[in-house]
């Protein structure tokens, strides 16, 4: 009987060793990305979050990296409602203040905002599209859909500044934008998240790697589209060989 005991309870020991194993490869812990933001904790989480995506519209570092990613990560780590609120109401309050302060400098620099080097480093094109957005006829609808488009909404504020939009419909509208954005690509990281806990190491990494790999890749694309869609400089025609002459000595 006592043997009957001794084995049960090594066995339970054993597995309770393997539950705990997960996420180790011989008794050495696997620190993964989901494990990182834990120990980072929701407060720290919540200002880089929030930081970032202000920097995103103010000062074009959405073009480098878009605040989607950074939106998602944040979700990630959402492991408690209380969590949930302090992430959310970073984000969103870091969007609108980003927004504002992208929509400030366009309204500053008006023009000029699309000129020196960094008005060529984004490209003519983005500006352009950037415009079309901010000044279209459905107006607000079109600043309210362009906050889900990765890249271009970074300089959509800029835009509508320089156009002289009002600020107090711009920021009706993005706001609402605002409010949707992070609900929504919050949500997405904390199921995502979730689900990659309980996956395990090896799939949080390949997950990071497949985010990592599809944002260079949509950069890619967009490259080559931006490049085949720049117009060639027309080359002049060439010049027709000159009518020949008759000489005096050819008269005659």
């Amino acid at each position: 009987m006592c043997g009957r005991l001794a084995v049960h309870e090594r066995k339970g020991t054993d597995e309770a060793a393997d539950h705990g194993a997960r996420g180790t490869v011989r008794g050495a812990r696997v620190i993964t990305p989901l494990d990182l933001l834990a120990d980072a904790g929701a407060a720290t989480v919540a200002w880089v979050a929030g930081l970032f995506v202000a920097m995103e519209t103010s000062l074009f570092v959405g073009l480098l990296v878009p605040g989607d990613v950074v939106a998602v990560l944040a979700g990630a780590a959402i492991d408690s409602p209380a969590a949930a609120v302090l992430v959310y109401f970073a984000v969103v309050v870091g969007a609108l203040a980003g927004e504002s302060g992208g929509y400030l400098i366009g309204r500053a620099l008006g023009p000029r905002l699309r000129k020196g080097r960094a008005a060529a480093w984004i490209g003519d094109s983005r500006w352009r599209r950037a415009e079309r957005l901010a000044s279209g006829s459905d107006g607000g609808i079109a600043l309210l859909t362009a906050r889900f488009v990765p890249f271009m909404h970074s300089l959509v504020p800029a835009a509508a500044g320089a156009l002289r939009m009002p600020y107090r419909r711009f920021l009706a509208w993005e706001a609402l934008a605002a409010a949707i954005w992070s609900a929504v690509y919050l949500t997405a990281g904390a199921v995502a998240g979730a689900a990659l806990r309980d996956a395990g190491p090896f799939w949080q990494y390949a997950w990071g790697a497949f985010v990592v790999l599809l944002v260079l890749a949509i950069r890619w694309v967009r490259k080559r589209l931006r490049s085949r869609r720049t117009p060639v400089p027309a080359t002049a025609p060439p010049l027709a060989p000159a009518a020949a002459t008759t000489g005096p000595d050819d008269s005659p």
